[in-house]
């Protein structure tokens, strides 16, 4: 994934630069800018797939500067000092909304949510697949996809739980599951757990809330992931 860093800020860049390349290795950081002018030649010669973007800088805001972009195709990470600005970066469609000083976990989440979205976009455009290889010393298993209830994360193990009541365990992260699994009907509700749609047979509200599975298992639902689930749920 490419990104363009906007921001008045040596320190500020400086530090998503750090957070993105020790944490997100697979973005790739192809510009940056420290104003609205910059910023505007950034976007429209290296055509970022997502930007970070201050808000608060000289000659002009960050909402000035999206402005200029009435159908943009790319998504928007802002950052910024203040927290009035909220309610606009709503109504322009931000991916998420970063207050500084900006804490490592809450880019990750950004990023994370932007790679749904880029995945959500692409899934016309290339083949999922449609099995999970499970590897042992004498065998290959194919999971069906289609069969897989939920995702538990347990250290750097993945825990499977089949529709057959069955579990199996992958030698992989969740987060590296997560990426070979299809966005439409998969959804990280919270970091330890990974959700097929298919099997949600009741959400109950709360501060992050609660699923119910057909088979009656009860996953909790993260209270930052919670909005995006509701919206992938009814979509």
């Amino acid at each position: 994934m490419t990104c363009v860093i906007i921001d008045d800020e040596a320190k500020s860049r400086e530090t998503i630069v750090n957070i993105l390349t020790k944490y997100c290795p697979d973005v790739d950081i192809i510009g940056q800018a420290q104003n609205v002018e910059e910023g505007y030649t950034a976007i429209t010669t290296l055509r970022p797939e997502f930007i970070f973007l201050d808000i608060q800088m000289p000659g002009g805001s960050g909402l000035n500067l999206l402005s200029f972009f009435k159908d943009a195709d790319f998504k928007v990470i802002f950052t910024t000092a203040y927290k009035d600005y909220a309610i606009d970066a709503i109504k322009m469609n931000a991916v998420d909304y970063l207050l500084k000083p900006i804490a490592i976990n809450e880019v990750i989440d950004a990023v994370d949510k932007i790679k749904r979205l880029l995945a959500k976009k692409s899934l016309s455009t290339g083949p999922v697949s449609r099995f999970l290889h499970l590897n042992s010393k004498t065998t290959i298993d194919l999971i069906p996809v289609e069969a897989i209830v939920y995702c538990e994360a347990e250290s750097t193990y993945t825990n499977i739980y089949l529709n057959d009541g069955s579990k199996k365990v992958m030698t992989k992260t969740i987060k590296d599951v997560e990426e070979q699994l299809p966005v439409n009907d998969f959804f990280r509700v919270h970091n330890s757990y990974i959700v097929q749609k298919r099997y949600i047979k009741q959400y109950i509200k709360g501060d992050g809330g609660s699923i119910i599975t057909s088979f009656n298992h009860h996953i909790d639902v993260s209270r930052r992931n919670k909005n995006e689930f509701i919206e992938w749920l009814s979509s």
